[in-house]
């Protein structure tokens, strides 16, 4: 499957002026169903789903998942998958805590993606957290009925690449990504992937 990272907060007016480059196009379709239309147009360019961008705020306020759900519903009727993807580091339990606020309001919707009986969840903040953490994090949410499928975003900044770092996180994430890489690490993009696919 293809999917695509869905920044639902972002705002032309209130953000970079990249926005100006890369316009949403729900936000100015004047039609019926505009975030529908999106979907569709997302289909043509072979895209299967989107992780929405969720931030769990540090300040212990309720996360934006609100944003969430009028995606769910646009995709109704359609198989095009609409996750989560966490934006962020707060601290374990409130991430558990608006993990399964989210997971229990949306979880059981038929476009939530899950695989094999668990709750497909993509990471954009992960090396923040420690392995010790995000094993919490699995723990809590699977106590509260909501075992994680996590998807894990294993770009190294412009560190170098260190195996010893992945081999520690190696038992809580099931698979991985890496956003936005440029042939960061001191190593071109291709040697990165050929890298991390050897290791996932």
């Amino acid at each position: 499957m293809t999917w695509a990272h869905y920044v639902a907060w972002m705002h032309p007016a209130e953000t970079s002026m990249l926005a100006e480059r890369y316009p949403d196009p729900a936000m100015f379709d004047v039609g019926e169903d505009p975030v529908r239309d999106e979907m569709r147009l997302a289909r043509t360019m072979g895209l299967d789903g989107w992780f929405v961008d969720v931030v769990a705020r540090k300040d212990r306020l309720p996360s934006n998942h609100s944003d969430f759900g009028p995606f769910l519903k646009a995709a109704e009727g359609t198989d095009f998958m609409v996750g989560p993807c966490l934006d962020v580091k707060t601290d374990v339990a409130w991430q558990v805590h608006e993990l399964v606020r989210l997971l229990g309001a949306w979880g059981a919707h038929p476009n939530f993606p899950r695989v094999g009986g668990k709750y497909v969840v993509a990471t954009y903040t992960w090396w923040p957290w420690t392995p010790d953490e995000w094993r919490a994090i699995r723990e809590g949410c699977a106590k509260a009925g909501f075992p994680l499928y996590l998807i894990a975003n294993l770009t190294f900044s412009f560190e170098a690449f260190d195996d010893r770092l992945l081999v520690s996180y190696a038992d809580v994430f099931d698979c991985g990504y890496t956003f936005g890489y440029i042939g960061r690490n001191g190593m071109t993009t291709a040697e990165n992937h050929r890298r991390l696919a050897a290791f996932c």
